[in-house]
Formats: C-alpha cells, sequence, structure tokens
C-alpha cells in the first residue's frame, strides 16, 4: 500500500472535474471540504485496493492512495477496502490542517 502526495500551483475545483464524470464526493468528504477526484463508477469504496484507488483532493492538496501489493495478491492489502484508504486520508487531511492552525 502507498500515499502519495502533491501540491498544485493552482487549486483544483471540483466542478470542472465533476461535469467530466471525474469527481464525485461522500458525506466524508464533504465534511472535510475535499473531493474524489475518480470516476464514480469505477472505484468501489467497498472493494479492495487497486493501483490506483482513491484521490483525495482539497484545494492545492492531493492524497492519493493506492494497493500497490494488490496486483501480486499481497494478502495484507487484500485486508483493506477503498473505505480504509479513504479513511487514512481523510484523518491525514484533518492532521495536517491542525497543524497549519
Amino acid at each position: 500500500m502507498g500515499l502519495t502526495f502533491q501540491w498544485e500551483e493552482e487549486a483544483l475545483e471540483y466542478e470542472s472535474f465533476a461535469s467530466m464524470g471525474m469527481a464525485f464526493s461522500t458525506p466524508q468528504t464533504e465534511e472535510v471540504g475535499a473531493f474524489l477526484l475518480n470516476k464514480k463508477e469505477s472505484l468501489d469504496l467497498d472493494g479492495p485496493p487497486s493501483l490506483s484507488g482513491p484521490l483525495l483532493v482539497k484545494g492545492k492538496l492531493s492524497i492519493g492512495a493506492g494497493g500497490l501489493g494488490a496486483m501480486a495478491g499481497d494478502a495484507v492489502v487484500l485486508d483493506f477496502t477503498n473505505q480504509d484508504l479513504l479513511d487514512v486520508q481523510v484523518e491525514i487531511l484533518k492532521y495536517m490542517e491542525s497543524r497549519q492552525a
């Protein structure tokens, strides 16, 4: 499993990606003012992680998570779901924001 962090020069806007079917939100992401930069139909939050899992976006920050061992059948990775990865991403975002306060 792996996490990536990326800072963009400009904030990524939900509306631009949602109009192309590339973004959606959940109550959990809305709670922290973020969204998922994924096609909703291709990201099963209850399913096992794939190589490219949830990509959580808030402003200029993107936090990606993927099951790097999933393609090889890594049993440890397969014990997690995409929702588990999203839970971790949201907690990291909350922690990062608390450090800026």
